[in-house]
């Protein structure tokens, strides 16, 4: 019995010391609990706000992405529609791109085949007399280095089978911010068109004979 009595001094003290220190424990705990409680909701929305901004880029981009192809599929029909054959070729020289009729024109069957390899060794490294074709001599090196576009009237490209190609050429160069970081090339075969006049030339030349002929026999029988 004794030791389950309190007596008034100790009551006192319980009463004027520990209730209230339980008391403030009670009320810091359950402010600890309602902070928490706050910080966790408020984690939840950003992480809710987190989730909605990362769906909103995904989305955006899967747009993008698609735009881009849709670009990219009506750029290279553009390409492959077009009856004159056109390559692009970066700083190096290597092809970036090449469209159907220029490698009809060149006799290679996929764009695989030329892409990242060096065009003048591979189809531009001769010139129409036989002669060695300087890679800094070329209307590819001269356009990229002077930032103009250049024509050649008549030039040659190599195929795969090493037939020659008498050609017309167009470079163009590229530009991205004001530097130059590559070129496109517009290439038409003037086979037919050499052929037809060497035809003419022939023709004229053949008649030029005859009329001389037909001169002297006339000249003779008078």
């Amino acid at each position: 019995y004794t030791l389950l009595s309190f007596s008034a001094l100790e009551l006192r003290v319980f009463v004027g010391v520990i209730v209230p220190l339980t008391l403030l424990s009670i009320a810091l705990y359950k402010k600890l609990q309602q902070q928490h409680a706050a910080a966790l909701s408020a984690q939840q929305k950003l992480v809710a706000k987190h989730e909605q901004a990362l769906a909103a880029v995904t989305t955006q981009k899967y747009a993008l992405d698609a735009a881009k192809q849709v670009s990219e599929a009506r750029l290279r029909l553009l390409l492959d529609s077009n009856a004159e054959g056109i390559y692009g070729l970066d700083l190096k020289g290597r092809f970036s791109f090449v469209n159907k009729a220029a490698l009809r024109m060149l006799d290679y069957a996929n764009e695989a085949d030329l892409i990242g390899q060096n065009a003048h060794q591979l189809i531009h490294h001769t010139k129409p007399d036989g002669s060695d074709y300087s890679a800094t001599q070329s209307g590819m090196f001269r356009a990229q280095k002077d930032g103009h576009q250049l024509h050649e009237d008549v030039d040659v490209l190599w195929t795969r089978t090493g037939c020659v190609v008498p050609v017309e050429l167009w470079f163009y160069p590229v530009y991205e911010n004001e530097d130059v970081t590559g070129s496109v090339v517009t290439v038409i075969d003037i086979s037919e068109p050499l052929r037809l006049e060497a035809m003419r030339a022939a023709s004229e030349q053949k008649f030029h004979h005859l009329m001389n002929h037909y001169e002297s026999l006339y000249i003779f029988d008078s």
